[in-house]
């Protein structure tokens, strides 16, 4: 079992600097997400402040993941984390800081700071517990909870079964909301790339 785990973690951690290349290569796409229905705010200065400091933050921090910008992926997690106390937002924002951390700690990974990594990965993962909580039928964010997730067990090995064990249903929960939904894809496709045969996985699915 030792064995299997840490040959899972090792291919995860691949897949964590191969995903950060994917996710530059659609970046373009993800600029174009529009804000959902629910969370247009009303036509008041205050709430198109925070949507407009949002829809801005969300483009300085798209823009250093391509860069693999550290400095201004804090800079944005930071506005994210700030923006979380607007009602009016606090949704995407606690979502947006979450994709940010997880990004944060794609860069720190590749810098070899392990524990910047490590904190950056936890940082993500509150914050994706935080938007789920908020948007519990959302593929989008489920997904994006299992990332998160992903992200901590391979970056700190003492908390591999713990995540694990948190993650099976967000993904299962993930895959019922949206199948098809390509966020929800990438990473169900990523799993299944990286996990043993043994456990089900396997590169040639």
């Amino acid at each position: 079992a030792g064995t299997a785990v840490s040959r899972f973690a090792g291919a995860m951690t691949n897949a964590l600097a191969a995903l950060r290349s994917l996710v530059c290569a659609i970046v373009a796409a993800l600029l174009a997400l529009p804000v959902a229905a629910q969370d247009r705010p009303a036509s008041t200065a205050a709430a198109a402040n925070g949507r407009a400091q949002l829809l801005a933050a969300r483009t300085v921090a798209y823009d250093a993941n391509v860069r693999n910008d550290a400095a201004r992926l804090a800079e944005a997690l930071a506005t994210f984390e700030r923006l979380t106390a607007d009602p009016t937002v606090a949704a995407l924002a606690e979502y947006y800081a979450a994709w940010t951390a997880w990004g944060l700690a794609g860069s720190h990974m590749q810098a070899g700071k392990q524990d910047d990594a490590k904190a950056a990965a936890e940082r993500a993962a509150r914050h994706a517990r935080a938007a789920d909580a908020a948007r519990p039928n959302s593929a989008e964010f489920k997904a994006m909870l299992a990332n998160a997730l992903i992200a901590v067990a391979v970056i700190d090995s003492s908390q591999f079964q713990a995540r694990a064990a948190e993650l099976a249903p967000v993904r299962r929960a993930a895959l019922e909301l949206g199948p098809r939904n390509p966020r929800v894809v990438m990473m169900h496709a990523g799993m299944i790339f990286n996990i043993p045969p043994e456990r089900g996985g396997g590169r040639e699915r």
